[in-house]
């Protein structure tokens, strides 16, 4: 115990560097300072500041006030009334926040709350991050889907995620720059940016039609071209047994004159 007064530091290796009414109960505990902190788990730290708990496993609270570090080797760099629950969460700063999930993070702002697994939400007030992998960033933006982003930078309602991956934004003005190309999307024309959507799907739709008819239209051309095909070979099959035919006809006479031939030879002797 490095000095300060009414501190306890009652665990193997624990530490108080000083400050006021601080305890270090836990195996290995540190506190640096700061007044009514306790560090009651292995390893746990809290730095300084006043009031705050570094109650999980490899806990840390480098400040601030009333902050709770309650999860295995999270932490809370500082700001009031912050709650870092889940194993390995983070909370940067800010006041009333929450990290509930396991890796889950809050950067700042205010009465924000981060429970889904790898959530994060990166500062402004009232925002939900509850489904795995989720991000929120800005006020009353809920993202509650998996793999879901929430960006509201309008006042007075909520923006939520509705579908797992959806991409969310609420704001007055969208606005896109590339090099020296800048477009806006604002409420005078986003009608026409819808419009030109459903346009686009309607062409998409005619090329589907167009692209049926032409297969119909091929299929049936290739149908022609086999019908003629055939229609050749009958044909070649007719003129070869015509001219087996003449063939015939030929060697039919040629008995004929034969036949006469002889007869006349006959009758003549």
């Amino acid at each position: 115990m490095g000095g300060g007064r009414f501190n306890k530091a009652s665990n193997e290796y624990s530490t108080i560097s000083g400050g006021d009414s601080n305890i270090a109960s836990g195996f290995e505990s540190t506190i640096g300072g700061g007044k009514s902190n306790k560090a009651t788990k292995i390893l746990s730290t809290v730095g300084g500041g006043a009031s705050n708990q570094a109650t999980g496993q490899g806990s840390t609270i480098s400040g601030g006030l009333t902050n709770q570090a309650n999860g295995y080797y999270s932490s809370v760099a500082g700001g009031d009334t912050n709650i870092a629950n889940g194993t390995d969460s983070t909370i940067s700063g800010g006041s009333s926040n929450v990290a509930q999930g396991n890796s889950s993070v809050v950067s700042g702002g205010k009465f924000n709350t981060a429970s889904g697994l790898a959530s994060v939400i990166i500062g402004g007030s009232n925002n939900t991050a509850s489904g795995d992998n989720s991000i929120a960033i800005g006020t009353n933006a809920i993202a509650k889907k998996d793999q879901s982003m929430v960006i509201n930078l309008l006042t007075g309602k909520d923006a939520k995620a509705k579908k797992t991956g959806e991409f969310r934004l609420h704001s007055k003005v969208f606005a896109i720059r590339i090099n020296n190309v800048e477009v806006k999307i604002d409420k005078k024309n986003i009608q026409n940016f819808k419009d030109l959507l459903k346009d686009k799907t309607r062409r998409h739709l005619g090329n589907i039609i167009n692209n049926k008819q032409q297969e119909q239209i091929d299929d049936q051309q290739e149908q022609l071209v086999q019908q003629e095909a055939i229609i050749d070979e009958l044909h070649t099959q007719i003129v070869v047994q015509e001219e087996r035919n003449i063939e015939q006809d030929e060697r039919i006479n040629e008995l004929h004159r034969m036949v006469t031939n002889l007869l006349l030879s006959q009758s003549s002797e």
